[in-house]
């Protein structure tokens, strides 16, 4: 198989994982809507990436604007609403750790995307990328947290320097694409995250990673000299 096939595999694959998560886990009144918005958000994506402005250059405003602004609106919304902390206490905080492990398999697709000479080095391990090693720890915190046997302190330190990794390689995905946001130059342009299927890297993994943790802080925050919710 293709990179490009092999990743619209893992993609498939995650998304099932959060639409298995949002019929298990979110508050009953809210999983039709939770549903609904994540396939709506699929569709958009699929329908813009193949629909040519994220490619071009020239284009004012930038189409990657078109991914990134509306993404982290939601992310806004889920860490300061009352919504957001409903959804944050009904999922066990060993879940929302330990997923944040599929990072590992987006640094393995980076890495070949490099090799590929669509991506910039300094967006993968070998650069200065170290996002990998949040997806490998969250498979060890995790099963930390699943014995309760993790402090608080802990947790909220993981969680934050998790949101930092993933605002560096967001940030500088964002300004390595060709166009008036390009403020790198002094490596290959990102092509790769505005050509299907690796535009769902800016629009599904990286969201995904920072709401989790985002998730993880408000559960961690709300529970608070309680026991963790782990099962």
């Amino acid at each position: 198989m293709t990179t490009a096939n092999l990743f619209i595999a893992f993609t498939a694959g995650v998304a099932l994982g959060v639409v298995i998560s949002i019929a298990r886990y979110f508050p009953a009144r809210i999983k039709i809507p939770a549903l609904c918005a994540f396939a709506i958000w699929l569709a958009y994506v699929f329908a813009l990436s193949n629909s040519g402005v994220l490619a071009d250059p020239t284009r004012r405003p930038p189409g990657i604007i078109f991914f990134v602004a509306p993404a982290f609106v939601t992310i806004a919304f889920v860490t300061l609403s009352k919504w957001g902390r409903n959804v944050a206490v009904s999922i066990p905080i060993a879940l929302l750790i330990g997923a944040q492990s599929f990072r590992i398999i987006v640094e393995l697709f980076l890495h070949q995307l490099w090799l590929e000479g669509s991506l910039p080095k300094m967006m993968t391990y070998s650069g200065v990328n170290f996002d990998i090693a949040i997806g490998i720890t969250a498979l060890v915190l995790g099963g930390l947290v699943a014995r309760r046997n993790v402090s608080q302190w802990t947790l909220k330190a993981w969680n934050l320097i998790g949101i930092a990794m993933v605002l560096n390689v967001a940030i500088r995905g964002v300004l390595s694409v060709r166009g008036p946001l390009q403020l790198i130059t002094n490596d290959i342009p990102n092509a790769a995250v505005v050509t299907f299927p690796y535009t769902f890297i800016p629009t599904l993994m990286v969201p995904l990673a920072l709401l989790l943790h985002v998730l993880a802080l408000r559960n961690v925050g709300a529970t608070a000299g309680k026991s963790v919710s782990t099962s």
